[in-house]
């Protein structure tokens, strides 16, 4: 499990999953609270209380092209990077049934995966309709389905090019944002990963 000392105002106006999704996109590059509005889809005063708890932890600093990484922001955000990919949005609606479905690769995570009740659950508390779950071992498997034997799509494999072990974590809901931010709540779960706020 990875701990990271980067404690955070607990506020009831963002979750442990929303500052770590908003530290990914500063990773991408420096971004204005409008920016991280539109692109997270959360509110210009979430956004703002967010950055203002993260300025005062030394996380982010402003700079002339917005909000910025500082060093110890980048370190959080790569030790996340180096166990959960960056979301994928995929055309599965024939696998999945549904619309909106958003991938995340979790690296070596199959040891923390079980039924996937427990992982489902913990995306419809985040506010997704479900969740699928593939484990890579011989070949790209549905976790759940027992004994049947489910095609999974070849543009999941090849989107991911998974290796031993990896899980592959497929949410959806209504929202492209709320099925980002469940999956990316079940992925870190998976891995353990813990921002103290």
């Amino acid at each position: 499990m990875v701990q990271i000392e980067a404690e955070v105002d607990r506020c009831g106006v963002c979750s442990e999953v929303h500052v770590i999704r908003l530290l990914r996109c500063l990773h991408k590059r420096s971004r204005g609270r409008i920016a991280l509005t539109r692109e997270l889809d959360i509110s210009e005063s979430r956004v703002r209380t967010m950055l203002k708890t993260l300025n005062l932890r030394k996380l982010t600093k402003p700079t002339t092209l917005g909000q910025a990484l500082t060093g110890k922001g980048k370190q959080i955000t790569e030790t996340i990077n180096s166990r959960v990919s960056y979301p994928k949005e995929l055309d599965v609606k024939s696998f999945t049934l549904h619309d909106n479905n958003i991938a995340h690769l979790v690296k070596g995570g199959f040891g923390k995966v079980g039924s996937c009740v427990c992982e489902r659950d913990r995306a419809i508390k985040m506010g997704a309709d479900g969740l699928v779950t593939l484990v890579q071992k011989r070949d790209l498997e549905l976790v759940g389905a027992g004994r049947a034997k489910i095609r999974v799509p070849q543009s999941i494999k090849e989107s991911f090019k998974p290796k031993k072990d990896d899980i592959i974590i497929i949410t959806f809901a209504r929202k492209k944002s709320i099925s980002e931010l469940a999956g990316l709540a079940v992925a870190l779960e998976m891995t353990g990963f813990r921002l103290n706020i």
